[in-house]
C-alpha cells in the first residue's frame, strides 16, 4: 500500500552533484542564459571539476557567490543574479569552501571560477514545464523507465551519491535523480516508499517567478489548465493545488544545491484534499538559522540560534519518530536508517534531510 506524505513545503538537505567525467574546469548547464527581467535565478552546474570532486570528499557543501560586469543589466546578490533591464553581461560564478555557517563562502577559500553569460530579455518568455511521472504506485525500474524514455532525461542518481558520501545503500533506495540539460528546470526526482512504488515527483526550478508568492504564477496558471485547483498558499507563500482525478496535491519548497537556494515543485500521491486548516495559511516561517545534516541513522543539528526551542522529526508518510529540544552546538538525534526525513524546528519551517 502506498504511504502518504503530509509536508507541502520542504527544505531538501544540501545535496552536490555532477554530471559526465571530472575535469580540470567545472561545467555549467549552459555557459549563454536568457532570462526575464525581475526575476531571480540560480544556475546549475552539471559536470564538477577534479577540484570540486577532491574538496567534497572531506566537505559536505560547497558554496556560490556571483559576480556581474555590468550591474545595470544584471545585479547579484550572493548566491542569486536577476536581470534589471534589456541588455548583456559577463557573469562570473565563484566557488568557495563552506565557512562554519551552513551555505556562506568562506571568502578566504576559492575553489574555482566559472565564466557565463547573461541576456535580459523583454517580453518575458515562458517555459513549460519538463515532463514528471506521476503514476503512482508504479515500481522503481518502471518509473526510471518512465522519466527516461518520455522526458528524455539522464538517470543521474550514481553519480548524485558519489558526491554524497554519506548516503547509505538504504538511502539511496528511497530516491532517484535525473539531469534534464534545461537551464530552467535543471534536475527531477522521483522518490519511493519502503516497498519501492513511486509516491513524489519533483523539478528543480531555476526561476522561483514561475512559482509565484502568494499569487498566481505561471506555473500555477499552468497546473489549474491541467485539471488542479488552486486551493491556497502555505506557509511561506508558496503554492498548493490538488487534482482529484490523479489523486495528486502540487506544492513547492526551497532545496539547498550547490551552495544556492532552488525552488522545487512536488507532486505527491494524496488521497485527501488538503482544507484550510492544513497548512494552507500566510503565517511565513522562516527557514532555520542551522546546519542539518543527515548522518547514516542519526540527524545532526548545529546550531546556537535555538537552545530550548523544540524539534520534531518525522518520516515521509508524517509519523513523528523523534522529538525533544535543542541545546547550543552540535545536537545529535537518532533515525531510521533509510528514507528521507523532515526536520521541524519550532517557529522555523519544515527541512528535508536526505
Amino acid at each position: 500500500m502506498l504511504k502518504k506524505s503530509y509536508f507541502m513545503t520542504l527544505l531538501l538537505a544540501a545535496v552536490a552533484v555532477t554530471g559526465g567525467k571530472a575535469q580540470d574546469a567545472s561545467e555549467l548547464v549552459a555557459s549563454q542564459f536568457n532570462v526575464n527581467k525581475d526575476s531571480q535565478y540560480h544556475v546549475f552546474i552539471k559536470t564538477y571539476s577534479q577540484t570540486l570532486l577532491n574538496y567534497l570528499q572531506e566537505h559536505p557543501r560547497i558554496t556560490v557567490d556571483f559576480t556581474t560586469d555590468n550591474s545595470s543589466v544584471v545585479t547579484v546578490g550572493g548566491a542569486w543574479f536577476k536581470g534589471v533591464k534589456e541588455g548583456t553581461a559577463n557573469m562570473t560564478m565563484d566557488i568557495y569552501a563552506e565557512s562554519s555557517i551552513k551555505d556562506y563562502p568562506d571568502f578566504n577559500n576559492k575553489l574555482e571560477s566559472i565564466p557565463f553569460t547573461v541576456t535580459v530579455q523583454s517580453p518575458d518568455v515562458k517555459a513549460p514545464l519538463p515532463y514528471c511521472t506521476i503514476n503512482w504506485g508504479e515500481l522503481r525500474s518502471i518509473a526510471i523507465e518512465d522519466m527516461v524514455a518520455n522526458g528524455g532525461y539522464e538517470l543521474f542518481t550514481d553519480r548524485y551519491v558519489e558526491m554524497n558520501p554519506t548516503i547509505t545503500e538504504d538511502e539511496k533506495s528511497t530516491f532517484d535523480v535525473y539531469y534534464t540539460g534545461d537551464m530552467e528546470y535543471p534536475l527531477a526526482f522521483t522518490m519511493y516508499n519502503d516497498d519501492g512504488q513511486l509516491y513524489s515527483s519533483d523539478i528543480v526550478v531555476a526561476n522561483g517567478t514561475r512559482l509565484g508568492y502568494y499569487e498566481e504564477s505561471e506555473i500555477s496558471d499552468y497546473l489549474v489548465s491541467e485539471g488542479y485547483e488552486l486551493l491556497g498558499y502555505d506557509e511561506m507563500g508558496l503554492l498548493i493545488l490538488y487534482n482529484e482525478s490523479e489523486i495528486t496535491q502540487a506544492s513547492a519548497g526551497f532545496i539547498t544545491l550547490q551552495g544556492q537556494y532552488f525552488r522545487y515543485l512536488s507532486f505527491q500521491y494524496e488521497t485527501e484534499k488538503p482544507g484550510t486548516g492544513d497548512g494552507i495559511d500566510k503565517t511565513y516561517k522562516p527557514c532555520p538559522d542551522a546546519r542539518i545534516d543527515r548522518r547514516n541513522g542519526a540527524v545532526e543539528i548545529n546550531t546556537d540560534a535555538y537552545a530550548g526551542k523544540g524539534i520534531t522529526i518525522y518520516d515521509m508518510s508524517g509519523r513523528v519518530v523523534a522529538k525533544g529540544s535543542l541545546h547550543n552546538g552540535c545536537n545529535t538525534i537518532s533515525v531510521p536508517k533509510g528514507s528521507p526525513v523532515i526536520v521541524k524546528i519550532d517557529g522555523c519551517a519544515a527541512v528535508k534531510a536526505m
